[in-house]
């Protein structure tokens, strides 16, 4: 392993030439993101990142205000992976994610998700720096299966797991390129196995998060889809953006739950539709009315659909 360093103290060019390059660089490097530098104060950033397999451990200290991960940010890096940062700095950090915010002091930890936007910012002009493990998604999940309740979730730097992850990235950082490449062929997977105990929840946090709390999240998105399935535009990103959660958590817990997404829309629409046909006061309304009312934007699959569930057809229901 290889490690990339890249300091605009050492590049040509004024301060705002090198700003630029330097920024461009984090971006396509690092994670693709947009960087918004402390505006008065001269520029200072300093990128080091060792690749490891599917994933990265970066190091990034710079005079930066704001940090903002866009859909289109998220579209063009099409990497599926999570990032555990460390505070490495002496200042506050604040991140935001899925309609959420948390301060970050410094020595703390968060887990969040690069498949999701984000925003995170500091109060300039103060020098940030933070220390990063990025990781396939498939690979915390398999030591972890709920990582999701974990992620924009402070881990206090008094963690005994936090502190070996960091060394362990600070180790790689300093040592990469050294003759003993055998030894980092299995940096992936500690690093895994040390994010995933250092975000694993304390036996205060599995009282409220297992299974009280999955089963409070769970009657939270059926309310959800209840209430607004008869929208035809209606999916699991609606769902996923009211209750603060990504789409592949709210596919999880239904998935626990025995019924999929679609397959309960699917149920509800049907029965809506029923009912409608059933009511004599809906007699002057056409089916394919009553079928739009119901959610359902396709009328032959509408049909299809009330003569599988209910062994009729909607006319002859009505």
């Amino acid at each position: 392993m290889q490690k990339i360093v890249f300091d605009s103290a050492q590049m040509p060019g004024d301060d705002r030439l090198r700003k630029e390059v330097w920024i461009d660089t984090l971006a396509s490097a690092v994670a693709r993101l947009n960087i918004d530098p402390s505006p008065g104060i001269h520029f200072q950033g300093r990128l080091e990142i060792v690749p490891v397999q599917d994933g990265s451990v970066s190091s990034v200290a710079a005079t930066f205000r704001n940090a903002t991960r866009s859909t289109r940010d998220i579209g063009i890096d099409g990497r599926d992976t999570v990032l555990f940062m460390f505070n490495a700095g002496d200042e506050m950090c604040r991140l935001s994610q899925r309609g959420r915010e948390i301060d970050c002091a410094p020595g703390e930890a968060v887990l969040y998700d690069l498949a999701e936007p984000s925003n995170a910012s500091t109060a300039p002009p103060a020098m940030s720096r933070v220390i990063s493990i990025q990781l396939p998604r498939s690979l915390l999940q398999s030591r972890l299966a709920h990582y999701e309740d974990r992620l924009l979730v402070r881990v206090p730097a008094q963690n005994a797991a936090l502190a070996l992850a960091r060394s362990y990235a600070e180790a790689i950082l300093a040592y990469a390129g050294a003759d003993h490449p055998h030894l980092f062929q299995l940096a992936t997977t500690h690093l895994a196995d040390l994010v995933a105990a250092a975000i694993k929840p304390s036996s205060q946090d599995l009282a409220a998060l297992a299974p009280g709390f999955r089963g409070a999240r769970l009657q939270a998105v059926l309310s959800q889809i209840a209430r607004l399935f008869t929208d035809v535009t209606f999916s699991t990103r609606d769902v996923a953006a009211i209750q603060g959660i990504s789409v592949r958590y709210v596919n999880d817990i239904l998935q626990e739950s025995g019924t999929s997404f679609s397959d309960r829309v699917l149920e509800l629409r049907l029965q809506h539709a029923h009912a409608m046909l059933s009511d004599r006061r809906n007699d002057g309304m056409r089916i394919g009315d009553i079928a739009y009312a119901s959610g359902f934007s396709d009328i032959s699959h509408f049909n299809r659909s009330f003569r599988r569930r209910f062994g009729l057809t909607p006319t002859a229901a009505r």
